[in-house]
């Protein structure tokens, strides 16, 4: 009896060993090659089966944390074509934040100043994610700074089709399945206030009326997405056309992708389990909130992105609502009354609301179930969400990239 336990539990020690060491572990990387990833124990039984399945599980979190830098490399490549660095000249002030959903992204915007007056602008969102849309992204970039690169009022005018056609016909020629882009390009007169616009694909711009103090949506004339049809074809239908909207002093023009509108969290029960909204009283798909009847997740919505940016120039409160929640009548409140008011603020509470939008306090969760964060965002939460030391008190920094930590 005393050689079968041994023999048993010898054994069974080892893994548990191991795998306290690998759970202590920041860099699973670093386990390549080690002792933990070449767990042995060949004993013909159940045991030597979890031996097995603890070597894979270490395995997939090496390849995992490979491909976790991979991406977060890529991404820092990828800001290179990204201008992050806030830009304060006379007459206008620009800000940008960029977070891709998987590392990389097709989401692209910059802008570049053409003259003592004019600054050109663009926004854009290549279909899908990852390297894929990168690439596009990259080409898209190469011809926008490509046509400005010798631009001049006199030269060029305020006439954006031409750069929006080159765009579109080599996306359009490089015969991408089920890939476009939808962008929105303008030039910015600093000293008038007009923004001449041209848009492929992406006829929704937002602005803040410092005037009224509400965000309005105003809609461009439609087009094609760029690398849908070629450029002759979008000339039948009218083409690329350019609308100029006057600025106003005090008035602010915000370009985003989708990421923040269609930004969605799922619906979770008391027991912090996946659910569908069954209303009592509703039919199915009914209207329910921001959501149907029916489905598993509500999205951010525009009213929501509206309320915020209102709430931040206003310099008020904000309260975040979540349905179908695990806490009941839950209080989440934003307190945006020490902000200045400026673009920069708004930028930061959209994406810093949208962050706790999608997160819960699982009283399941371990030292896995890990949130990663923009320090910024941490930041400006930290300044701003009153429930902050509910949600975020328990972090961590990230291993490797100083501009991120972990909740």
């Amino acid at each position: 009896a005393f050689a079968f336990s041994s023999a048993l539990v010898k054994p069974l020690r080892e893994m548990c060993s191991l795998v306290k060491e690998i759970c202590k572990t920041e860099d699973f990387e670093s386990l390549k090659g080690t002792q933990y990833e070449k767990l042995n124990i060949s004993s013909g039984d159940e045991i030597e089966d979890l031996a097995k399945d603890i070597n894979l599980m270490t395995r997939n979190l090496i390849e995992k944390s490979t491909s976790d830098k991979q991406l977060l490399l890529g991404k820092e490549i990828q800001e290179k074509f990204i201008p992050l660095v806030p830009v304060k000249d006379k007459n206008i002030e620009i800000f940008g934040f960029y977070e891709g959903a998987k590392g990389v992204s097709g989401d692209y915007f910059d802008y570049l100043k053409l003259d003592d007056k004019h600054f050109a602008i663009i926004k854009c969102d290549v279909s899908g994610k990852g390297v894929p849309a990168a690439l596009i992204m990259v080409e898209v970039a190469t011809l926008f700074l490509h046509y400005f690169e010798d631009w001049s009022y006199k030269k060029n005018g305020y006439n954006l089709t031409p750069v929006v056609s080159q765009i579109n016909d080599l996306i359009e020629s490089r015969g991408f399945k089920g890939r476009f882009a939808a962008f929105t390009l303008c030039i910015y007169n600093s000293q008038n206030g007009e923004m001449h616009f041209c848009n492929a694909g992406d006829n929704l711009i937002h602005i803040y009326e410092a005037a009224s103090k509400t965000k309005k949506t105003i809609t461009l004339p439609e087009s094609a997405a760029a690398g849908v049809f070629p450029t002759f074809m979008v000339d039948m239908k009218g083409g690329f056309k350019v609308q100029t909207i006057t600025l106003k002093p005090g008035d602010v023009l915000f370009l985003y992708t989708d990421g923040i509108e269609e930004a969605k969290r799922l619906f979770r029960d008391k027991n912090y389990n996946l659910m569908v909204c069954s209303e009592p009283g509703l039919e199915p798909e009914s209207p329910h909130n921001y959501h149907q009847v029916g489905q598993d997740g509500e999205e951010m919505s525009p009213e929501r992105v509206n309320s915020i940016i209102e709430a931040v120039f206003h310099k008020t409160q904000f309260k975040l609502e979540k349905d179908h929640s695990p806490i009941e009548n839950e209080e989440l409140i934003f307190d945006f009354s020490t902000c200045e008011g400026s673009a920069e603020d708004a930028i930061l509470a959209l994406v810093s609301v949208e962050k706790i939008f999608r997160m819960y306090r699982n009283p399941k969760a371990t030292e896995f179930d890990k949130v990663q964060v923009d320090a910024k965002i941490d930041d400006f939460l930290n300044k701003h969400f009153l429930q902050y030391n509910d949600y975020c008190a328990y972090k961590k920094p990230h291993p490797e990239f100083k501009e991120y930590l972990y909740y």
